[in-house]
C-alpha cells in the first residue's frame, strides 16, 4: 500500500518509521478494511461458482466414463438384432462380492445366422492355422489333419489367409456382414489393405472389395456431429466405435459353396477332400501383394461374426407420481456420479421432456426439466405445460455406469444375457473391458469449473484446449495445446496438439493408454466450432 501512495505522492516516504504516526494508523484501518472486503468478494465468488457449477454444469467434469469390449452375440437360425438395452450381464465374486456388471450395445444392429468357422493362411513357409470357432462341429478334425500339412503346387508367391463362414440358415446366401480379427497393428495394416474376394457358386470369386472402407464410412458419415447433452456421455458410445473400428472389416454378401479352384490347386488332395466333407462354405480369400511377416501373419487371433462394441451401461427407468400444482423434482435412485446419461422424460400423456440446456431454442418444445446438482444428488426440476391436461406420471429413463472398477474383466466372463432375446442364443466378450473413468467428485468439478466456464465449453484458442483437457478427466495435472500437423484420410492436415501431463499416473495396458488419447482429442474436437482436428499425445 506504501508503494501505491509513492504513485500518486512520489514523496512520499515508504518507511513506517518516518510517517506520521496518525497517517501510519489510517494506513493500517484501511489496509484492514480492504482486506476484509477482499476476502467477503472471495466468498462470494466461491459461493457464486459453487452455485454456476450446480446449475451450469459440463460434460465431463462429474459423469463417469463407461468401460467398452467387443461383445459376440451367437444367433439361431433367424435373422434378429440387438438394441441398446439388450444387455449382458457378470457377477464380479473375486474382486468385491456380488458386484454386477451390464454391458449393452453401443448402438442397435442386425445379426444374421452366420459364424466364422476357421482362417488359416498359406505362404512358402507352408500352413498355419491362425484361428478355430471352439464351438464348430468340425474342429477337431480340421485341426488334427492340418497339423503337419504342407503346400504341395509348388512355391506361392503371394500370401494368403482363407477364412471360412457357415450359416445356420437353410438357404446357401450369407448377406452383407462384418467380421472382428484381433492381431498386431502391423497385421491390420496389411489386412486393411489386401485384396479381399469372396466365392459364389462353384468357386468363382467376386469382385475385390477394400476391407472395412464400407465400416469406415458409416461411422464417419453417420455420426460425424452427434449431439451434446449437458448431461451424460450421449457421444462417448460413438468414440468407443472409433477405438475398434480398425479391427472390423466388411465381407460382401454372396453364396456359399465348394472349396475355390485355386486353393484346390495349392493344398494335397487329402486336404481337399477335408473341406469339401465340412459343406459348402462361404469362403473369403485376403491376398496380400507384399509380403506379411510369419510372426505378424501368427498375431492373427480371432475372427468372428455378429460382434458388436459394448459399454458398461445399465438401464432404469423409475416412475414417479405428480401430486400438483407447480413444479416437482425428481431425484433418481443412483447417485449422481454413477449416472452415465439421461435417456429421456416423459409424462403419462405422451409428452416428452428436454434438457432446458440443450434447447434447440426454435420454440418447437414448450416441455423441458432442468437438472440440478447438489453434493453427490441429481435432481430435475420439471414443469407440466401450461396446456393440455395435467399428468399424473412422469417416467424417467437413465443409464449408470461403473467407471474404473468395470475394467479388467478378462475375455469369455461376460456371459449371461440380461434378458433372454428372441434369436440370440449366447454372448461372450472377446476382449478385455477397458477405459473405464471413475466420476470426478464434486469438489475436483467446482475446481476445474471456472476454466471451462470461461472458455464457454468451446475449444478456439489454445488456452480453451488446455482448460478443457484438464476437465476432461481428474488424473490430468496441466496440458499443453500448439499448432501441428496430422495425416487424415491420406491428406496432410494442421491441427492442435495437445500434450497432457497425467502427474506420474500410466495405463498398465497400452490399448488403454490409446483409447484414452482417442477419447480425449474427440473430446475436443466436438468442441471446436470450426472444425479443428485435435490430436492427444501424453508428455514424456
Amino acid at each position: 500500500m506504501y508503494e501505491d501512495a509513492r504513485g500518486i505522492w512520489p514523496d512520499f516516504s515508504t518507511s513506517p518509521q518516518q510517517i506520521d504516526p496518525v497517517v501510519h494508523m489510517m494506513f493500517r484501518a484501511l489496509a484492514g478494511k480492504l482486506k476484509d472486503v477482499n476476502d467477503k468478494i472471495n466468498d462470494i465468488s466461491e459461493s457464486i461458482i459453487s452455485d454456476l457449477a450446480c446449475r451450469i454444469f459440463f460434460d465431463g467434469l462429474l459423469h463417469p466414463i463407461p468401460s467398452s469390449t467387443i461383445l459376440k452375440f451367437s444367433t439361431g437360425s433367424s435373422i434378429t438384432g440387438v438394441d441398446i438395452l439388450t444387455e449382458s450381464c457378470w457377477v464380479n465374486t473375486s474382486i468385491q462380492p456380488s458386484v454386477t456388471f451390464y454391458f449393452s450395445p453401443v448402438e442397435p444392429k442386425e445379426l444374421y445366422p452366420v459364424e466364422a468357422a476357421f482362417a488359416f493362411s498359406i505362404g512358402a513357409e507352408g500352413i498355419n492355422i491362425l484361428w478355430t470357432n471352439p464351438e464348430w462341429e468340425g474342429r477337431g478334425e480340421f485341426l488334427g489333419h492340418f497339423e503337419m500339412e504342407k503346400t504341395t503346387s509348388g512355391t506361392v508367391d503371394k500370401d494368403y489367409i482363407y477364412i471360412g463362414l457357415i450359416s445356420k440358415a437353410p438357404d446357401l446366401a450369407v448377406p452383407q456382414t462384418d467380421i472382428f480379427i484381433q492381431g498386431s497393428a502391423v497385421l491390420l495394416e496389411y489386412l486393411r489393405w489386401s485384396r479381399w474376394r469372396f466365392t459364389g457358386t462353384g468357386g468363382v470369386f467376386g469382385d475385390p472389395v477394400v476391407s472395412g472402407q464400407e465400416k469406415l464410412n458409416k461411422i464417419r458419415g453417420g455420426h460425424a456431429n452427434p449431439e451434446l447433452s449437458v448431461w451424460g456421455h450421449n457421444y462417448y458410445p460413438f468414440e468407443h466405435k472409433e477405438e475398434y473400428q480398425e479391427y472390423y472389416f466388411d465381407v460382401r454378401k454372396g453364396m456359399a459353396g465348394d472349396t475355390p479352384l485355386q486353393l484346390r490347386q495349392i493344398l494335397s488332395g487329402a486336404s481337399v477332400k477335408l473341406l469339401d466333407n465340412l459343406g459348402p462354405l462361404y469362403w473369403i480369400q485376403v491376398q496380400s501383394d507384399r509380403k506379411i511377416p510369419l510372426q505378424e501373419i501368427k498375431s492373427f487371433e480371432l475372427a468372428a461374426t455378429n460382434c458388436v462394441v459394448g459399454l458398461n451401461a445399465h438401464y432404469l427407468k423409475q416412475n414417479y407420481f405428480y401430486h400438483g400444482p407447480g413444479p416437482m423434482e425428481i431425484r433418481p435412485q443412483n447417485t449422481a456420479d454413477e449416472i452415465f446419461e439421461i435417456v429421456s422424460l416423459d409424462d403419462n400423456q405422451g409428452r416428452e421432456y428436454a434438457n432446458v440446456y440443450t434447447a434447440s431454442g426454435d420454440g418447437g418444445n414448450e416441455n423441458y426439466f432442468i437438472p440440478r446438482i447438489d453434493g453427490n444428488v441429481l435432481s430435475l426440476i420439471v414443469n407440466p405445460p401450461e396446456s393440455g391436461p395435467i399428468p399424473d406420471r412422469f417416467s424417467l429413463s437413465y443409464r449408470i455406469s461403473s467407471g474404473e472398477i468395470a475394467n479388467g474383466i478378462n475375455a469369455g466372463l461376460l456371459n449371461s444375457l440380461y434378458n433372454p432375446h428372441p434369436g440370440i442364443e449366447s454372448v461372450i466378450n472377446i476382449t478385455k473391458t477397458r477405459g473405464g473413468t471413475s466420476a470426478r467428485s464434486f469438489k475436483d468439478m467446482i475446481k476445474a469449473f471456472p476454466r471451462v466456464l470461461q472458455s464457454h465449453n468451446r475449444a478456439v484458442v489454445p488456452s480453451d484446449f488446455e482448460s478443457l483437457a484438464i476437465s476432461f478427466d481428474k488424473r490430468i495435472v496441466s496440458a499443453e495445446a500448439r499448432p501441428g500437423s496430422v495425416e487424415r484420410d491420406g491428406v496432410l492436415r494442421g491441427c492442435i496438439e495437445v500434450e497432457v501431463d497425467m502427474g506420474g499416473f500410466s495405463f498398465d495396458l497400452t490399448e488403454e493408454g490409446s483409447l484414452f488419447l482417442t477419447r480425449l482429442a474427440k473430446f475436443l474436437e466436438m468442441r471446436s466450432p470450426i472444425g479443428t482436428v485435435v490430436t492427444a499425445r501424453f508428455s514424456d
